[in-house]
């Protein structure tokens, strides 16, 4: 079995299987870890932006603005594995 590694988490590249209400289990899975992933960059972020406030450092202000782009680009990710669309 071919299995790729995302994080630490084993991820099959099986027969597609019409199960979930997205008709791939597989695909709810990855929408789940994209939704994880987003979460630790909110936390990330989140001390990013306690450091720039309590240091008055533009640099840690300046990677918690790119680490929020990133995670909002995760979950439009997600989301677009919820939906199914094509967009």
């Amino acid at each position: 079995m071919d299995r790729k590694w995302l994080r630490g988490v084993s991820v099959s590249r099986g027969p597609l299987v019409q199960t979930g209400p997205m008709g791939d289990d597989r695909l709810e899975g990855l929408r789940s870890q994209l939704e994880g992933i987003a979460e630790e960059l909110a936390g990330i972020g989140y001390d990013k932006l306690k450091e720039a406030i309590e240091t008055g450092d533009g640099a840690a202000a300046a990677e918690e603005r790119r680490l929020g782009r990133a995670r909002r680009s995760v979950l439009k990710a997600a989301a677009l594995l919820a939906s199914g669309s094509d967009e």
